[in-house]
């Protein structure tokens, strides 16, 4: 005769899926981790502003085309 089935612990049932819930944290919090590109900063100086906005327009690549010392 075999055992009746019972249901399974809690322990268990976490760790059948501890993967699961670790993979949606990452899916959810890895939007918090990049740092998207915004407007110039009303803080820097108007020519470093000139500047930014004129390699934009032109399409320049930082670090190729455009090089800062101290960075932008």
């Amino acid at each position: 005769m075999t055992p009746p089935a019972s249901a399974p612990s809690p322990a268990a049932w976490w760790r059948s899926t501890r993967f699961l819930f670790s993979t949606l944290l990452a899916l959810i919090l890895w939007p918090s981790l990049i740092q998207y590109p915004s407007a110039p900063e009303t803080w820097l100086d108007a020519s470093w502003q000139e500047v930014l906005i004129h390699a934009h327009a032109q399409g320049w690549q930082f670090g190729r085309e455009l090089i800062f010392t101290w960075g932008p």
